[in-house]
């Protein structure tokens, strides 16, 4: 198997209750916080060469396990994903995104999920060359923002949906899955990635939600992380933020 950069977190395998940790993984910069109680998760992998970057992130409700169990079953499956993200842009996306969505509607994984106590909103990323995808089911979001455009318009990339999620009461179990997922062009220039669970946007006084405080300070996680914990939040969050330079167009092969 192609060596990668890897990380996994679990909350309640380090909980880091009231107290921030902040974690470097290739271009990425992983903050996390774990309130009274942590129930979020993390799993990223970076090739070491700079071509691509893969994050999921999970904020749980009532247990982890949920997360856990998604977790160990894409990390099984480790060697087919590496697989698929070798393949060329024009192919990349939509065969890692059939692949996904083929292992959370299989059968197995459905029955397999009603065992498994509790509910966890997810969100899966993929950067490769100057494209991001992603699959969200529930309230983690992705950003882009590009600064030198002078516009810093994009922001986020999907919406909060408050009805979704992967459990007992799981969309991958209905005839008609709902979910959110996308793909964007990252511009010429400097480009900021930002993913982050529904507790780094309720925070505080919510001042997170405007994307123009946002963009600037979301590239520093530990920043953002200090002002959670000063806050005392109780609920938990994490934070994953790197950037990527396109420095010439790279053509779709």
């Amino acid at each position: 198997m192609k060596a990668v950069h890897t990380f996994k977190w679990i909350g309640n395998e380090k909980a880091y209750l009231n107290e921030i940790h902040v974690e470097k993984l290739g271009p990425l910069s992983i903050g996390l916080y774990g309130g009274n109680t942590n129930e979020e998760a993390v799993l990223a992998w970076c090739d070491p060469q700079g071509t691509w970057e893969f994050a999921m992130i999970f904020d749980a409700e009532h247990t982890i396990e949920r997360a856990k169990f998604i977790i160990d079953i894409i990390c099984e499956r480790k060697e087919k994903l590496l697989q698929l993200f070798s393949y060329p842009n024009h192919l990349v996306f939509h065969h890692t995104h059939m692949y996904l969505l083929s292992l959370f509607t299989d059968e197995t994984f459905v029955e397999e999920s009603e065992k498994v106590q509790g509910t966890t909103d997810c969100l899966i990323c993929l950067r490769k060359d100057k494209f991001v995808y992603w699959l969200s089911v529930g309230e983690c979001f992705l950003y882009l923002f590009q600064p030198e455009s002078g516009q810093c318009k994009q922001g986020r990339l999907n919406e909060q949906q408050f009805y979704e999620r992967i459990g007992r009461r799981n969309v991958f179990a209905a005839a008609t899955p709902c979910f959110t997922s996308g793909v964007r062009e990252l511009q010429k220039g400097t480009n900021h990635l930002v993913v982050v669970t529904n507790g780094i946007i309720a925070c505080g006084e919510r001042i997170f939600k405007d994307e123009q405080f946002l963009n600037q300070s979301l590239l520093n996680a530990e920043s953002i992380i200090e002002k959670i914990n000063v806050w005392r939040e109780p609920k938990s969050a994490a934070i994953i933020g790197w950037t990527v330079d396109v420095n010439c167009p790279i053509e779709n092969d």
